[in-house]
């Protein structure tokens, strides 16, 4: 599979939106949470 600009710029949001979901959590929770 080809990645194309628009794939790799959704996976980036992705993964950005992903860390920040993850920060949010972290600061709400006391505990780590990892993937």
């Amino acid at each position: 599979m080809r990645c194309t600009p628009e794939m790799f710029n959704f996976t980036r949001h992705l993964r950005l939106f992903s860390v920040k979901m993850i920060g949010i959590l972290q600061l709400k929770f006391p505990f780590n949470i990892y993937i």
